[in-house]
């Protein structure tokens, strides 16, 4: 059960949320079957169609968690055929859609010489985030991609932002039509062992 590893008892307050973005890292490098389930939650992707998950940027476990030299978000290669960048961001610097685009644009940028353009693999850069960027609609989950606002025609599904805002936990309607993601979000806003337990009895993964 959540509440007793190896015979240890844990209630109260956590020493660390799960948005602390060296923690976040740490715990899903560590735990593959978390990262597959916060990645289905996310990707609409049922457990079956992962086949393989490599993390192309591990970090060195036992860092100090201030340390802000390390690169803390998680890039990995999904089913050998997508590349994704995983990120955590609490702090609003009004420069979010910038800086979503440039780390997008990077891991897209893929190919060596003399390949084939159709060789690349759909990237997708997913930014967990606990505040809404300015002009953005409050919802919790949203997702972007290249269209044509005319005729709403899909330039490509290769290139693509995904967005959990974790500030906009609390609607009913969420809990009901997206369980799992909703779920995911509520255990990165979790503070307690309580909390986490509860959770645990409604999703297998957490």
């Amino acid at each position: 059960m959540a509440n007793n590893l190896n015979g240890k008892k844990f209630t109260g307050k956590l020493p660390y949320k799960l948005t602390n973005d060296y923690f976040f890292k740490a715990f899903l490098q560590k735990n593959q079957t978390a990262l597959r389930g916060i990645l289905c939650s996310i990707l609409s992707m049922r457990p079956e169609e992962i086949t393989s998950i490599v993390i192309t940027n591990p970090i060195m476990e036992g860092n100090a968690l201030e340390d802000k030299d390390l690169i803390l978000d998680i890039k990995l290669e999904l089913n050998h055929s997508q590349i994704i960048n995983l990120e955590m961001q609490v702090e609003n610097l009004g420069n979010w859609p910038e800086r979503s685009l440039t780390y997008l644009c990077r891991m897209f940028d893929q190919l060596k010489n003399g390949e084939d353009y159709k060789q690349v693999k759909k990237t997708i850069h997913i930014g967990i985030l606990n505040f809404t960027p300015k002009g953005f609609p409050p919802v919790l989950f949203s997702d972007y991609f290249l269209y044509n606002p005319r005729t709403k025609h899909k330039y490509s599904d290769k290139f693509g932002i995904y967005m959990l805002q974790l500030n906009q936990l609390g609607n009913p309607e969420d809990e009901c039509n997206m369980p799992d993601l909703y779920y995911w979000a509520t255990l990165f806003q979790a503070s307690t062992w309580e909390e986490i337990q509860m959770l645990a009895q409604k999703n297998d993964t957490i």
